[in-house]
C-alpha cells in the first residue's frame, strides 16, 4: 500500500515537473499575436479612447477613484475576454466587447483584480510617505532651489501672522509659483509610483480570472496560483517574468516620456493627466503582448493548476472531516467531485490509473488530481453558442 502511494505521489510530482522555457513562451506568444492581431486590434483601438479619457481624469486626481474601477478595469476585463476568445478561434464582434465589459462586474472577474488594495497603497503613499519626503526636500531646498526655499519661508511667516496663506486657492499658483510647481512635480512622482504598483498588480492578476473561470469555488484561485508557483519550483515565475518585463517596462516608459514632454511644454497643472495619458496608451499596447502571453502561460501550466486544485480540495475535505465540520451529505458530494476529478485526469494521463479498480476507489480521495476542463466553459463561450 505504502509503495503504491509513493509511486502515485511520484507520478503527481512528475506531472508538475514543467520546465521553464521563456524563449519558447515568447516565441509562441509572438506567433499567436501576429496570427490574431488584425482580429483583436479594432477592440484595442476602441479601448484607446477610454484609456485616454481615464488619463484626462487625472487633472482632478480624485476622479481616478471613479474612472479606474468603472472604466479602465472593465475594459481591461473585456480585452482579456477578446484575446482569450480569439485564441480559442471564436468569432469576434461588438457583442463580445459588451459582454466582456459586463463580465467585469460578475464572476470570474469581479474582485480578482483587487483594485481596493492598490487604492490603499496609493493612499498610504500620498497621505503618509509623500508629505514626509516632500517636507524633507523642501527643508533642504536652500541648497538646490533657493527661490523655493524663500517662498516657503514667506508662506510660513504669513501663516504665523494671520493663520492664512495670504492668497486665495485660485491665486496661489501665481503668488507662489515655485511651491506650486514643486508640489505638482512631486505629485507626478507619487502618481508614477502608484501607476507602477497598479500595472504590476494588474499584470500579476491577469491570469487569475482565467483560473477562476474554471473553478467550482473561485475563491481558491489566488491560493491555487501561489501553490502552483511553489509546486513548479519557480518555473512559472521564470516564464512569467520573462514576458512581464516587457509588459511592465513599456507603460512605465510611457509615463516617464509623458512626464518629460509635459514638463517642458505644458503648465504644471496639466502634467499629471499628460503623464497618465502617455502611460495608459503605452500600457494599452503593452496589453496586446501581455494578454496573449498570459494565455500561453495558462495553457502551459493548466495541468499544474489541475493538480494544485485537487490537492487543495483534498486538503479541505480531510480538514473538514477531521474537525467534524462536514455533514454526510456534503461529504458524499465532496467525494463525488474528487472522483470526477480523478477520472478526468486519468483520461488524459492513463499512467496515473490504478490497475486495481477497487483499490482505486479507496485511494481516490487522497492521491488524485483535478482537471480544470471539467468546470465547464466560460460565460462568454456559452453566450456565443
Amino acid at each position: 500500500m505504502d509503495e503504491e502511494k509513493e509511486t502515485h505521489q511520484e507520478n503527481i510530482d512528475m506531472s508538475n515537473s514543467i520546465k521553464a522555457n521563456p524563449k519558447e513562451c515568447m516565441k509562441e506568444t509572438w506567433q499567436q499575436l501576429m496570427k490574431n492581431l488584425i482580429r483583436i486590434l479594432p477592440f484595442f483601438l476602441v479601448a484607446l479612447l477610454f484609456f485616454v479619457l481615464v488619463g484626462f481624469s487625472g487633472y482632478l486626481t480624485f476622479l481616478l477613484l471613479i474612472t479606474i474601477p468603472f472604466i479602465l478595469l472593465p475594459f481591461f476585463a473585456a480585452l482579456t475576454v477578446v484575446v482569450d476568445a480569439s485564441v480559442s478561434g471564436m468569432d469576434l464582434n461588438g457583442k463580445l466587447l459588451g459582454l466582456g465589459l459586463r463580465s467585469y462586474f460578475r464572476h470570474p472577474f469581479f474582485g480578482n483584480y483587487r483594485i481596493i488594495r492598490t487604492f490603499i497603497y496609493g493612499f498610504l503613499i500620498i497621505a503618509i510617505l509623500g508629505p514626509i519626503l516632500e517636507s524633507l526636500l523642501i527643508l533642504s531646498s536652500s541648497s538646490w532651489n533657493p527661490a523655493l526655499f524663500e517662498e516657503v519661508n514667506t508662506l510660513y511667516s504669513l501663516i504665523g501672522q494671520d493663520g492664512s496663506f495670504g492668497s486665495s486657492l485660485f491665486s496661489f499658483p501665481e503668488e507662489y509659483p515655485n511651491i506650486y510647481n514643486f508640489s505638482m512635480y512631486f505629485l507626478v512622482g507619487e502618481i508614477g509610483v502608484i501607476f507602477a504598483i497598479f500595472v504590476y498588480r494588474q499584470n500579476n492578476a491577469t491570469i487569475v480570472p482565467m483560473i477562476s473561470g474554471h473553478l467550482n469555488d473561485p475563491r481558491i484561485a489566488y491560493p491555487l496560483l501561489r501553490r502552483t508557483i511553489r509546486d513548479t519550483n519557480g518555473a512559472y515565475l521564470k516564464d512569467y517574468w520573462a514576458g512581464n518585463a516587457i509588459s511592465l517596462s513599456i507603460p512605465l516608459l510611457g509615463y516617464v516620456i509623458g512626464s518629460l514632454i509635459g514638463g517642458f511644454t505644458l503648465p504644471s497643472s496639466w502634467l499629471i493627466p499628460f503623464a497618465l495619458i502617455f502611460g495608459l496608451v503605452f500600457y494599452l499596447f503593452a496589453l496586446l503582448w501581455h494578454l496573449n502571453y498570459v494565455v500561453v502561460l495558462f495553457h502551459k501550466y493548466e495541468k499544474a493548476f489541475a493538480v494544485g486544485t485537487y490537492r487543495i480540495m483534498e486538503e479541505m475535505y480531510q480538514r473538514f472531516r477531521t474537525l467534524g465540520q462536514i455533514s454526510e451529505e456534503e461529504a458524499n458530494r465532496f467525494e463525488e467531485m474528487l472522483k470526477e476529478a480523478k477520472n478526468n485526469l486519468e483520461n488524459e494521463n492513463p499512467s496515473l490509473s490504478s490497475e486495481d479498480d477497487e483499490e482505486e476507489e479507496k485511494e481516490e480521495t487522497t492521491s488524485s488530481h483535478h482537471d480544470l476542463s471539467d468546470y465547464g466553459p466560460r460565460d462568454y463561450q456559452d453566450k456565443d453558442k
